[in-house]
């Protein structure tokens, strides 16, 4: 592949190859689909997952496999791995937690991120906090290297979700080669 760059108005052609080109190679995302109340225990989003499908949102490549909220990567290679919470509540919440959570033996997960936000009343209706976190995960073995999500808070709150709408979504970029 060659790229045309300008030089004082004069196009030059170089080898893309030489500059690492190639971009992202996969971009996906989820979402949870139905409400959940979380309490103080720290809880496992481990079911009520979709791969986002709505009209005009999209994906590259080959997709992250989910079974029971446990997320296993396509390939090996360097990712962003971010989490994006819509909770609310009648009341307030001094904390509302969403956790990345990660493997590298396909056993036992440690926190890898942690993402805080807390809720004042606003009015005597619901109101929101949006928790978000991300990190790199190093992808060395897709047997091996996983990740899955939890949320702890204080006082009870509900996740608002959705079917045609991201609002509790997490998404996955291949940034590179490990």
């Amino acid at each position: 592949d060659e790229l045309l760059i300008s030089d004082a108005g004069t196009l030059k052609r170089i080898d893309a190859s030489l500059i690492g080109g190639g971009g992202i190679t996969m971009a996906d995302n989820w979402r949870l689909s139905a409400d959940d109340s979380i309490d103080s225990s720290e809880t496992d989003l481990d079911s009520n997952w979709e791969r986002v499908d709505t009209t005009g949102q999209g994906t590259i490549g080959t997709a992250m496999s989910e079974s029971s909220g446990i997320f296993t990567f396509p390939q090996t290679g360097i990712y962003l791995v971010s989490a994006h919470i819509a909770a609310y509540r009648s009341g307030e919440t001094r904390y509302a937690i969403v956790f990345i959570k990660g493997t590298t033996n396909n056993s036992s997960y440690s926190d890898f991120a942690q993402g805080y936000d807390s809720i004042k009343q606003a009015d005597s209706g619901a109101t929101y906090c949006n928790p978000i976190t991300s990190t790199l995960v190093d992808v060395t073995d897709t047997s091996n290297v996983k990740v899955k999500f939890a949320i702890q808070a204080v006082n009870e709150v509900t996740l608002s979700t959705g079917t045609s709408t991201n609002r509790c979504f997490f998404t996955f970029l291949r940034l590179g080669d490990t």
